[in-house]
């Protein structure tokens, strides 16, 4: 659930700096959130889903692809 925040055009570079800081703290905070939640289902849950128990970081991450 990426955030993207909106940095002014003409901000200076700290300004920059921290922002992108922040956007990627909020998305690993986002990350950990989403992988903490999946790992409380149980199996039969997960397999509804179309995913393993050792699936669940790279599918939240968005790495699983199932044609």
């Amino acid at each position: 659930m990426a955030r993207s925040a909106t940095i002014p055009q003409g901000a200076s570079l700290p300004v920059r700096i921290v922002q992108a800081l922040v956007t990627a703290i909020n998305d690993w905070w986002d990350e950990r959130r989403a992988i903490s939640q999946l790992r409380e289902l149980d199996e039969r849950m997960l397999h509804d889903m179309g995913i393993s128990r050792s699936e669940i970081v790279a599918a939240v991450r968005g790495e699983i692809y199932r044609p």
